[in-house]
């Protein structure tokens, strides 16, 4: 998929098979320069897994523990 963080998450909501994994692949071209990559992990770390329920391993590790 391609577009905006807002675009992706549409995308996927409106997947039914999204609902089905538990798994988030996640395949960049070769071709990018090191900022456009930079910008993708970012938006996916920050924007685009959360949405999706993802939290990081130390924040999941500290939850548990309350």
């Amino acid at each position: 998929m391609v577009g905006t963080a807002e675009q992706i998450l549409e995308r996927l909501a409106a997947d039914p098979v999204l609902a089905q994994v538990s798994e988030l692949r996640l395949e960049l071209p070769y071709e990018f320069h090191r900022e456009e990559y930079e910008q993708i992990l970012h938006d996916v770390r920050h924007l685009i897994a959360p949405e999706l329920g993802w939290r990081p391993a130390s924040s999941a590790v500290q939850e548990a523990g309350r």
